[in-house]
This record gives C-alpha cells, sequence and structure tokens, in this order.
C-alpha cells in the first residue's frame, strides 16, 4: 500500500474509534436517565417520559454510531480505491510498453556488400 493518504486513512480509524465511543456513550446516558428518572417519578406516572427519554438517548447513540462508523469505513474504502487504481496505472503502463515493444517490426537484418564488378 502507498503512503499516500495515511491522513485520510487515520481520520478514517479516528472516526471509527468516535463511532464506538458514540455507542457506548449512548447507552451510559440512557441508563444513567433511566436510574435517575425513577427515583425522580416513582409514582407520578412518569413511565411514557421515562421511555421517550431512553428511546431518544439510545436512538441518538445508536445513529450516531452508524454514521461514524459508516463515513469512517467509507474514507477507508476510498483511499484503497486510489491506492489500487495507481497500482494498476501501473500494471498498464508496464503492459502497454511490453505490447508496443513487441509490435515493433525486427531490425533489418544487415545485407551483405555487393559482389565486385566482374574485370
Amino acid at each position: 500500500m502507498n503512503n499516500n493518504y495515511s491522513g485520510l486513512r487515520a481520520v478514517g480509524k479516528i472516526l471509527q474509534v468516535l463511532a464506538w465511543i458514540a455507542l457506548v456513550l449512548g447507552f451510559i446516558a440512557a441508563i444513567i436517565v433511566l436510574s435517575a428518572l425513577k427515583n425522580i417519578l416513582p409514582n407520578t406516572g412518569g413511565g411514557i417520559r421515562l421511555g421517550i427519554a431512553v428511546a431518544v438517548l439510545l436512538s441518538v447513540g445508536v445513529t450516531n454510531f452508524f454514521q461514524l462508523f459508516i463515513i469512517g469505513g467509507l474514507v477507508d474504502v476510498f483511499t484503497d480505491m486510489a491506492d489500487h487504481i495507481a497500482s494498476q496505472n501501473v500494471a498498464l503502463d508496464r503492459l502497454t510498453k511490453a505490447v508496443t515493444e513487441a509490435a515493433k517490426p525486427p531490425p533489418p537484418s544487415p545485407t551483405p556488400p555487393p559482389p565486385p564488378p566482374p574485370a
């Protein structure tokens, strides 16, 4: 692999790590809200609010995970595509050069000098 896109590769990996962090933080936030709202709203009919809050936090965490993970993966795919295209261009250049060398007519064989004129 070429190192032409090492910065982009690093960005892709960072985005994938951030995706996992977003997923974990989403679950942690949902658990914290779940435990806090259970203590705050024990008998006030806050079950619907609790469910909505947990669902929002989980969906935001999961959505962020998918967005960041997919974008990081696409960055990796695009850099790999660029590397493969570059290597294919090098192979195509070599093949073109070999074909043009093979298509050249052979050099003419040296002809012997004409015989001397008769005396």
